[in-house]
């Protein structure tokens, strides 16, 4: 039996358009630790601090969903 799992990562434009925010705001999650380096996001280059970052789709959006679900019940408390 062979699964065939598929692996998406996008670039930090094609992200930040996805969930429909600007780059600058997809660096805020990223520092307020929606997104996780090694789990959520990887740098093309390893070795590279200035190397760019490509972003799991289907881990992000869930991060995303599950940060933003629990802040709207929280608001409706």
């Amino acid at each position: 039996m062979t699964t065939n799992l598929m692996i998406q990562y996008v670039s930090k434009r094609d992200i930040a358009k996805h969930f429909g925010v600007s780059e600058r705001t997809i660096d805020r999650y990223r520092q307020f630790g929606i997104f996780h380096q090694g789990e959520h996001f990887i740098r093309k280059f390893p070795h590279s601090n200035n190397s760019p970052l490509l972003f799991l789709l289907d881990k992000c959006d869930k991060a995303y969903r599950q940060e933003f679900a629990v802040e709207r019940m929280e608001l409706a408390q």
